[in-house]
């Protein structure tokens, strides 16, 4: 490849790395975070003294920990939370959340909701009942200025009208603020994408997503010198590309590489195999007010956002 093609090639593809360093810093410019609450302070101390179950974050309901797969669990979750500010709790069910969905939607005079809503309305509750939130328990307002925290909730039964296994990730204050259904999205994959090799791993490797989602610092370090990176790289192109005017005689036409018997394409066919896990029920917003990702009111009043899985 001579200079001119080299030259010709970097001209070509300025416009589109100057279009995603754009994407890139508007998508840095809009992503919220928490920010730390004084440059001193390396932990976070919990304020909320009102927890029904106190320091207990895991709740493994379907006996799938031993109890040191558990105690290992739930001591990793108190790290976590300590640098990140904010409650995760774990659920495992393995039963029908049928009855209890139909119960819900008679108190708060819902209509019936669908099988993969059924973790959510358990979701939901479980948070608000239970007073969880790092600061301070959640504030029955509609707002997402208390009750900071995440709730994953894995229910092992097999709804009969579906025969599919039901996941819901909560979200609730300042992490409704921070996820975005996306980020929901990736973060129940990691999980899912991990149970094949024991489920305390998968359960791990999710409170770690947690913490990289939530913690300022960790995305600070991981994105800040990528986008210098790319901003120079861009700029150092742009220099090179516009140090020399243009000069010289063109010696090429749109047909100079075309044979005689005209270009001809070769068409490639793709084929997807299909994965057996599902992305289910984004709620929309039932308020006015603005939020993260699946943003939604519970029944009790509660401001969640969230979104689910099956398998």
């Amino acid at each position: 490849m001579n200079k001119r093609t080299v030259k010709q090639f970097i001209k070509s593809n300025i416009v589109l790395a100057v279009i995603v360093l754009i994407v890139f810093g508007y998508y840095m410019y809009k992503k919220p975070s928490i920010p730390r609450k004084t440059d001193e302070v390396t932990e976070y101390v919990s304020g909320n003294t009102e927890r029904v179950y106190g320091d207990k974050r895991v709740f493994d309901y379907a006996d799938e920990l031993t109890d040191k797969e558990e105690e290992d669990l739930e001591s990793y979750i108190h790290e976590v939370e300590k640098e990140i500010g904010n409650d995760i709790v774990i659920v495992t069910l393995n039963e029908s959340l049928k009855e209890y969905a139909e119960d819900y939607c008679k108190r708060y005079n819902m209509e019936m909701v669908s099988p993969d809503k059924y973790v959510m309305l358990y979701a939901d509750e479980f948070w608000e009942v239970n007073k969880f939130g790092f600061d301070e328990p959640q504030i029955l307002d509609g707002t997402q200025n208390t009750g900071d925290g995440v709730i994953l909730v894995d229910n092992l039964f097999r709804e009969p009208e579906t025969g599919r296994i039901y996941t819901w990730m909560g979200t609730t204050g300042q992490a409704e603020l921070r996820y975005s259904s996306d980020e929901i999205d990736h973060a129940l994959d990691v999980f899912y994408d991990n149970l094949d090799e024991d489920y305390k791993h998968g359960l791990m490797t999710f409170v770690t997503q947690v913490r990289f989602d939530l913690d300022t610092e960790i995305v600070d370090l991981a994105f800040k010198p990528f986008a210098i990176i790319v901003a120079g790289l861009v700029l150092l192109i742009f220099v090179l590309t516009h140090l020399k005017s243009k000069s010289g005689k063109v010696t090429t036409t749109a047909n100079t590489y075309v044979s005689p018997g005209g270009a001809k394409f070769v068409v490639h066919e793709d084929r997807f195999l299909r994965k057996s896990v599902s992305k289910v029920y984004d709620p929309p917003s039932s308020s006015s007010s603005s939020g993260g990702g699946g943003h939604h009111t519970s029944g009790g009043g509660g401001s969640h956002g969230g979104g689910g899985h099956s398998r």
